[in-house]
């Protein structure tokens, strides 16, 4: 696997040996970040269940000022780790390792808050719906007018409302769906 675009472009990224990671396809990265292109320059990007740290380093190498990658599994922590002093890519860069709604409920009134976050959870384990359950019921995750992004499988329909965030967008590309949310507007 390798950064698609931006200033690491071409530069290879470990994966987590197994099968519990599933690196997203170069087709959907592409499509996804060129649905975030007007939003990357210097935000603050939030990527949950991690894996290899691929979308949040094709984010650092599209502009992105910050990425706080979250990951729950210790190889994969650890591959993120290498991933980032290996490819040198600039901005900031934070590897926690993180049950992910717990992270985001430790989140406090000091935490500026992101522009966009990505999750891509585990298929078929309902860990979307809590995750964005959380992340709307945490009101210091998301500045204004952040996008959530949830990757998952084109089977499992996309939730239309959770909790104060709503679908704004939803595209299919091959096996693999990405749903697009914001907060409600008052």
């Amino acid at each position: 696997m390798r950064i698609i675009a931006g200033e690491g472009r071409g530069r290879r990224i470990r994966a987590p040996r197994g099968l519990n990671t599933r690196p997203t396809a170069d087709r959907v990265r592409e499509a996804l970040f060129n649905i975030l292109a007007s939003n990357l320059q210097e935000c603050r990007f939030l990527d949950l269940y991690a894996g290899s740290g691929g979308i949040g380093l094709e984010a650092l190498s599209r502009g992105a000022g910050e990425v706080v990658f979250v990951e729950k599994n210790p190889e994969a922590t650890a591959v993120i780790e290498k991933n980032i002093k290996e490819t040198k890519l600039p901005g900031e860069k934070k590897v926690y390792r993180a049950d992910v709604p717990a992270f985001i409920r430790s989140q406090s009134p000091t935490n500026p808050g992101f522009n966009i976050v990505f999750l891509d959870p585990p298929y078929k384990q309902g860990l979307e719906q809590r995750t964005l359950e959380a992340i709307s019921g945490a009101p210091y995750v998301l500045k204004d007018k952040a996008v959530v992004v949830v990757e998952s499988a084109r089977s499992i329909p996309p939730l239309e409302r959770v909790g104060t965030m709503v679908l704004v967008r939803h595209r299919a590309y091959g096996d693999t769906a990405l749903s697009f949310y914001r907060m409600e507007e008052a």
